[in-house]
């Protein structure tokens, strides 16, 4: 009985969990998703292909995730032109609040909205917040960082300058 009940749970662990493990994991493809933009164009990540992405899940509520949103800008602002783009994923409920949110801080880069967290918990897996993935031009993911980083700094500019397509 209670071996039965072991191999059920591992293979019930195989089946469920593998496939989702991929979807967070560095060295994979990073998932598509289809998601509206603050005026409601439909936008998929596989759009970018050809660019290094930063893939930021956010909220307004958020105080960790608030904190990076200059540096964010700043770096969508100062490396746009050479193959690099910030996508925010907001995660709040209320459209109305990320708009204001984003009026008020200036941001310049493409923020979407995942108002059921479909793509951040079922795709990518993010609990927590701020999760950031950099993906590279290939669609594959380089870095999962969970918590807020300061990515003004050389070390965080640095591993974005990796992750840029070569020649641009």
């Amino acid at each position: 009985m209670r071996r039965t009940f072991f191999i059920t749970a591992v293979f019930f662990m195989l089946y469920v969990l593998a496939p989702s493990a991929h979807a967070y994991q560095a060295g994979v493809a990073a998932p598509d998703f289809v998601l509206p933009d603050l005026n409601g164009k439909q936008v998929r990540l596989s759009d970018f292909r050809g660019k290094a992405v930063l893939l930021n899940f956010w909220a307004t509520w958020c105080g960790p995730c608030v904190k990076e949103m200059s540096d964010f800008n700043d770096l969508y602002i100062k490396l746009k032109g050479k193959g690099f783009v910030v996508i925010g994923v907001s995660v709040d409920v209320s459209a109305d609040s990320i708009k204001y949110f984003v009026k008020q801080k200036k941001l310049a880069f493409p923020i979407l909205h995942d108002k059921k967290k479909d793509v951040a918990s079922s795709k990518y897996r993010t609990y927590g917040l701020p999760a950031t993935f950099l993906i590279r031009p290939d669609g594959i993911v380089a870095e999962k960082l969970i918590g807020d980083r300061p990515w003004g700094s050389p070390k965080m500019k640095e591993k974005v300058y990796q992750i840029l397509p070569k020649g641009k």
